[in-house]
């Protein structure tokens, strides 16, 4: 290992661990054509369905066994979190403007991010949800509503799922040939 002094020696009491076998890191590209025992594939971020084929050949390269690993923030975006405050306050929290539910999501930089909608107060409600547990706010649609006022806004639909969860199917729809 390399740490800021220059080269440092590291030693494990082989007594404490007994099955250690040599493990090699290769990119996804370098992989093909290779069969290993055992495959472990990270996803990032940079996979999408054009690179899906790349993610494919890693996750066959195997004889035993094969296991994707993701980062949950690398599928997810800024309605995924742990659950700060919910409830109704004047939209966007300023005054003279009408009352609106929002949820707050605090992600992993914490960085707090409100959500707001008439369909958050159902859904919260629902999935029952405490504050400090990490949840996922996946949008389900819009549809078009018009206002007292005359005007036309969008009305979002949203569910409440657990974050793991919700990021799966983020990277399965990325990866996805129709996604």
């Amino acid at each position: 290992m390399r740490g800021t002094d220059g080269p440092r020696v590291v030693g494990l009491p082989m007594n404490d661990y007994q099955a250690i076998d040599h493990g090699f890191a290769t990119t996804l590209h370098r992989n093909q054509g290779a069969t290993v025992d055992r495959a472990y594939v990270l996803a990032s971020g940079a996979i999408d369905r054009h690179l899906a084929y790349v993610a494919y050949v890693a996750m066959t390269r195997h004889r035993d066994g094969a296991q994707l690993y993701a980062a949950q923030d690398e599928f997810t975006d800024r309605h995924v979190g742990v659950l700060v405050e919910h409830g109704a306050a004047p939209h966007e929290h300023k005054a003279g403007k009408s009352r609106s539910y929002f949820v707050t999501l605090e992600n992993a930089k914490d960085e707090p991010h409100a959500t707001w909608g008439v369909n958050l107060e159902r859904v919260i409600a629902e999935a029952r949800p405490a504050i400090g547990d990490k949840i996922g706010l996946q949008h389900m649609g819009a549809e078009p509503v018009r206002l007292p006022d005359g005007t036309t806004t969008e009305r979002h639909s949203w569910k409440v799922q657990e974050a793991g969860e919700l990021a799966y199917s983020q990277l399965e729809q990325r990866l996805s040939r129709s996604g």
